[in-house]
């Protein structure tokens, strides 16, 4: 029994030392400058202030360009803010980088109740070097993907549909026709790794027959397609 018990404080020991181990290890990737703003448990993608940072939540990013190893040419801008049930306050941040929108990334920076900023959690984008004045025209890129889809027929050359979305949106200018935006987005193709960035444009491809919508990345350099993904019907 002796040895049960004994066996047993090992293992836990073992398994309480592997985390703290985990923690350190992840804290310890964090630079300097984080480093004094950060508590100990903090990890990459997950900040855990300390409460004598004392960190303004709407100034967090120039107060802390440093920590945060935000480059001369990235800007965080506010999304969204959300107040929970409790009276927490969330303000989603997007980055941008020369002006223009990293795709996909964002980070949320918490604040309770009492005003007091403790938690910022998200993945902000570093070393990012892309030239962002495009190769190709918006209209190449739409001609690009629409080839890719070959759709029998589109949400837009439909009247039924068009007549739809305008009565929905109570808007008589809306259309279903793709509107490119310019965005950056990190090539995810893990064969080659991430961390390959690529100026691209961004384009919901809406088709009647067969009935799908999907978002199309078109490199606006090469005019590859580097990416798609479904999206949700309505």
């Amino acid at each position: 029994m002796k040895n049960f018990f004994f066996k047993l404080y090992c293992c836990v020991g073992i398994l309480l030392t592997s985390n703290l181990m985990a923690q350190n290890s992840s804290y310890d990737l964090l630079n300097p400058s984080m480093k004094q703003i950060a508590s100990p448990e903090s990890e990459q993608n997950w900040i855990k202030f300390k409460t004598s940072a004392k960190i303004n939540p709407e100034t967090i990013f120039e107060d802390h360009k440093v920590a945060f190893e935000l480059s001369a040419f990235d800007k965080m801008v506010v999304n969204k803010t959300f107040v929970d049930d409790i009276g927490f306050t969330h303000r989603n941040y997007q980055q941008y980088f020369k002006g223009i929108l990293i795709d996909g990334e964002s980070i949320n920076v918490h604040t309770n109740k009492n005003g007091e900023t403790y938690a910022a959690t998200g993945r902000i984008l570093k070393g990012i070097n892309v030239e962002i004045t495009p190769k190709i025209t918006a209209q190449q890129a739409i001609e690009i993907a629409l080839k890719y889809v070959n759709a029998k027929e589109y949400m837009w050359q439909n009247t039924f549909w068009e007549n739809e979305l305008k009565k929905k949106n109570n808007d008589p200018k809306a259309t279903y026709y793709p509107s490119p935006t310019l965005v950056i987005k990190e090539k995810r193709n893990y064969n080659q790794g991430l961390g390959i960035f690529n100026l691209v444009y961004r384009m919901d491809i809406a088709s009647s027959s067969p009935h799908y919508s999907q978002r199309i990345f078109v490199d606006a350099h090469s005019g590859e397609i580097i990416d798609k993904y479904p999206l949700e019907s309505n």
